[in-house]
């Protein structure tokens, strides 16, 4: 978790975590390189060709965000929370 390893704590209801965004999550298994997979499907872009890049996939999740973040934003001006609560191991770095 990024916020973990820059030692940030974050507002959770100001918190966009691809990996809790509700419309994505049943494009992703455990078994598979979810990552990999959304950028093939929704950016029509191949990462990780045979290895992984800390620098590919932070630009590729900014990336997705960006392809999400009008339909994410206005759910929440809905006033409906569109993510699932991170694991409680990382409530920490939320307030």
């Amino acid at each position: 978790m990024s916020l973990q390893a820059l030692r940030l704590v974050h507002p959770a209801a100001e918190a966009r975590d691809l990996a809790t965004y509700s419309p994505i999550l049943p494009m992703l298994t455990p078994v598979d390189d979810g990552l990999r997979l959304l950028a093939a499907y929704l950016l029509g872009r191949s990462i990780h060709d045979g290895y992984e890049n800390a620098v590919e996939d932070a630009q590729t999740m900014m990336s997705l965000f960006q392809v999400l973040e009008e339909v994410w934003e206005r759910t929440i001006t809905a006033n409906v929370w569109p993510s699932i609560l991170p694991p409680e191991e990382f409530s920490e770095w939320y307030t």
